[in-house]
């Protein structure tokens, strides 16, 4: 996560504070959903609680989170998290934690496991940025990538981490490495950012990647989780302009592959029958210019059990002129239709 194009940040709203101030929308409470807050029942789906997630450095502030749901507790926790610390945006404190949870708001680190994964190298010019996180159903492993770039030369390097029980991690594996994309302007030139990985079946990986700036979002494939990776496609998005900066793909529980897509502030529901071409819908996160979340940045679904829904995590920020950049992650309920009616 490189934030130079974004704007954002702001103190967290207390929970008394926001049940006081509200969100505007109409909201009803959704059935079977283990949140003490209720949820939007129509779009915007934005909330102001906030997740308490004990970063290393203590500020709980959090970005590009990616959630794994169990359905029920594995090794302890049914919900695993995996994020990056990235308090008033500095990026040498963006590095891979996990957290677990039952109930998919409050967050813990699990008892032998010590945050960050990879501490990195503590540089204000590098960042072991945009975790994701997903279950591999043939090894019956969590899967974590993220991406090391450094913002001086443009590299970027894709690196992955496993384990059988969410707190003993394998050493971190190089899955894609590039030597970046020198502009001459100064700008960091981002063109694998926001990885999201997926195990289609046996033998069939695929990973979405996001250009941030000159380089178009592309699906590549593998065989096996740690690659060789090779580009499928370049992605295609109709015409819409909703193309994401910074995105999360699932295996969705209609056969298709469902989207939860962030780009200009806003997140929004995409479907793809291919992996490649894309039909978008209305934002479904929207940027609350005077509120926590001012700026969508990255967001996570998971389906609920109730078949109606989709659990959605969201980081996002503001910019507050005396503290600047506040990052945090809250979960909201998204109705399924805004997916199953593209």
């Amino acid at each position: 996560t490189y934030a130079h194009r974004h704007r954002g940040g702001e103190e967290a709203v207390s929970l008394l504070a926001s049940l006081a101030m509200g969100g505007g929308a109409e909201t009803s409470p959704v059935s079977n959903v283990s949140l003490p807050y209720p949820t939007p029942a129509t779009a915007p789906y934005n909330v102001d609680f906030l997740s308490p997630i004990p970063t290393p450095d203590g500020s709980g502030q959090t970005v590009h989170p990616d959630v794994v749901d169990f359905g029920k507790p594995w090794n302890g926790w049914r919900f695993w998290l995996a994020v990056t610390p990235y308090p008033g945006g500095r990026i040498q404190e963006e590095n891979p934690c996990i957290y677990g949870s039952n109930d998919g708001y409050h967050w813990e680190t699990p008892k032998g496991l010590t945050n960050p994964l990879d501490a990195g190298p503590n540089l204000a010019y590098s960042a072991n940025s945009d975790t994701d996180l997903f279950f591999d159903k043939g090894s019956q492993e969590l899967i974590l990538t993220y991406r090391l770039y450094h913002t001086g030369t443009r590299r970027e390097t894709l690196k992955l981490m496993r384990s059988a029980d969410g707190v003993k991690w394998s050493e971190p594996v190089i899955i894609f490495d590039n030597d970046g994309s020198p502009t001459g302007d100064g700008g960091g030139v981002q063109q694998y950012s926001s990885q999201a990985l997926v195990r289609v079946a046996e033998g069939d990986y695929r990973m979405w990647t996001c250009g941030a700036t000159n380089e178009p979002d592309k699906v590549f494939k593998a065989s096996t989780a740690t690659g060789p990776w090779t580009v499928q496609s370049t992605l295609s998005f109709g015409g819409t302009g909703r193309n994401p900066y910074h995105t999360d793909v699932i295996a969705g529980p209609d056969g298709r592959f469902w989207m939860i897509g962030c780009s200009n502030g806003v997140a929004f529901a995409s479907v793809s029958s291919d992996g490649v071409n894309w039909v978008s819908g209305k934002p479904i996160l929207d940027a609350r210019r005077s509120m926590w979340d001012s700026n969508i940045y990255r967001a996570t679904i998971q389906p609920h059990e109730d078949g109606k829904h989709m659990r959605a995590w969201y980081s996002a920020f503001r910019q507050d002129e005396g503290t600047g950049q506040v990052w945090r992650t809250a979960i909201t309920v998204i109705p399924r239709a805004e997916w199953g009616n593209l």
